[in-house]
């Protein structure tokens, strides 16, 4: 269950009750890691790459994205982790469709309480441009689970993963994204970290959090939350 310090959950059958409680987090989060093109090689050159402990050996090891190292493709992505202990590649996972964006953004995350170490990989490209969120074991490489937008909605130019919301032992994660409309509307999405249903939509981006955030920090968030947030979850 969310703890009494959070100021702003969700209720066991979905309703929202309050603006979501990580948002002065959120303001000072990196949201996207968008690596510029680096030469084809084990490694990417580039920017330096995140280093994290993806095997649990104690040494932090490299973990690097390229996009556009295929000239046929240039938005495909792929991601690299590389050993700290021993300088071999663990894996490489590359975007399952051509200028999917596979890397836009990446996070390294305990989604279960006590589970396994899981990397996330968004790409807006994928799904002909509706963007997709995958989860993979960070210590294989495997994929595990997916998250795809909502109907008439895309997702994945940015995201982060929040604390638990609905009491299930899974923190779940908070997707910046678009529904469809003349012009297209800014949404915010709660998807659940576990099956990757929708349980929130909020009409604002991540920048709207940061403000709220700026602006008066999280007593100002939950203040201003009751009228902000619609459950879409089902009860």
């Amino acid at each position: 269950m969310t703890s009494a310090r959070t100021p702003c959950s969700f209720t066991s059958r979905g309703t929202a009750t309050c603006l979501f409680a990580l948002a002065a987090r959120l303001a000072v989060a990196a949201i996207a890691m968008l690596f510029p093109t680096g030469a084809r090689a084990a490694q990417p050159a580039g920017p330096a790459p995140l280093l994290v402990d993806v095997d649990s050996d104690g040494i932090a090891d490299s973990l690097a994205v390229e996009i556009g190292y295929d000239a046929a493709s240039p938005r495909t992505g792929r991601v690299f982790v590389v050993s700290g202990a021993t300088g071999q590649t663990l894996y490489v996972i590359e975007g399952s469709e051509p200028n999917d964006r596979f890397g836009h953004s990446v996070r390294i995350a305990t989604v279960q309480e006590a589970g396994p170490v899981e990397l996330l990989v968004a790409a807006p490209g994928a799904a002909g441009g509706l963007g997709r969120i995958d989860f993979f074991s960070a210590a294989s490489g495997v994929q595990m689970r997916s998250i795809s937008a909502p109907q008439g909605a895309r997702i994945g130019m940015a995201f982060d993963v929040i604390a638990d919301q609905d009491g299930d032992g899974w923190r779940e994660l908070i997707v910046e994204g678009a529904v469809e409309g003349n012009p297209w509307q800014a949404r915010t999405f709660v998807f659940s970290g576990r099956t990757g249903a929708l349980l929130a939509t909020r009409a604002a981006t991540l920048g709207g959090l940061r403000g709220h955030a700026e602006a008066g920090g999280r007593a100002k968030v939950a203040a201003n939350c009751a009228d902000k947030v619609s459950s879409t979850a089902q009860k």
